[in-house]
């Protein structure tokens, strides 16, 4: 799946010999993916509220651990500017941030139900 990701411009998804999903990488995502996860390394963490966090519009969930906080919002409510302004509001700096999306492989197995060695 990594190498379909690599190169592939359009992907077809089949099972039991049927297309179920067909696309380009970005629909595929779309099709399933209804949340988005951000990773944040944070400095000043004792500051944090979480509480805060989870009022802002779009957020289903907020989990700190392993000095991380993961953000999960929905797609269509992707607040991220708000959670910006809010650590920062805070006082919690913010030392690195990565966005967690889907993988060809998570869409695979969101559409059939399966793994991929099933």
């Amino acid at each position: 799946m990594d190498e379909v990701e690599a190169i592939a411009d359009r992907i077809i998804i089949m099972n039991e010999g049927r297309i179920i999903a067909n696309g380009t990488k970005e629909e595929l995502y779309k099709e399933v993916n209804k949340e988005m996860t951000y990773a944040f390394q944070l400095a000043h963490v004792q500051k944090l509220n979480k509480n805060a966090i989870r009022k802002i519009k779009g957020v289903t969930e907020v989990d700190f651990s392993d000095h991380q906080l993961q953000v999960t919002v929905q797609q269509n409510q992707d607040h991220l500017s708000e959670i910006i302004a809010e650590l920062g509001a805070q006082g919690c700096g913010i030392l690195s941030m990565n966005k967690k999306e889907a993988s060809l492989e998570t869409v695979f197995l969101e559409l059939t139900g399966r793994n991929l060695r099933d």
